[in-house]
């Protein structure tokens, strides 16, 4: 799952960007109500964000593979490692609160 070389695209000048996420790198799949979230490592993560457990919703009982960074965003609308680091614990009952308590 760790990232491979290759060329990126360039702009009328020869430069090329790359804009990364500073959050947990996460494969998920959802099958009808069946959700697995886990780390490149192999890790169960649904426990440390619960919130996540929406994408069952958000799937509407299709079948979805996502790989991609899990990140928390601050009320200003900006991306938060300080604020994701805060919803991390692995005690279900921590992360509820961080995530303002929804399950």
């Amino acid at each position: 799952m760790l990232a491979t070389a290759a060329d990126l695209p360039t702009d009328s000048h020869g430069w090329s960007t790359e804009f990364t996420w500073d959050g947990w790198r996460a494969c998920t799949s959802v099958t009808g109500r069946d959700l697995r979230i886990w780390s490149r490592n192999g890790l169960p993560l649904l426990e440390r964000f619960p919130e996540l457990s929406a994408l069952t919703e958000i799937a509407a009982d299709r079948d979805m593979v996502l790989d991609g960074e899990i990140v928390a965003i601050d009320r200003a609308g900006q991306p938060s490692f300080s604020l994701l680091q805060q919803c991390t614990s692995p005690r279900p009952s921590a992360a509820r609160t961080y995530s303002g308590g929804r399950r």
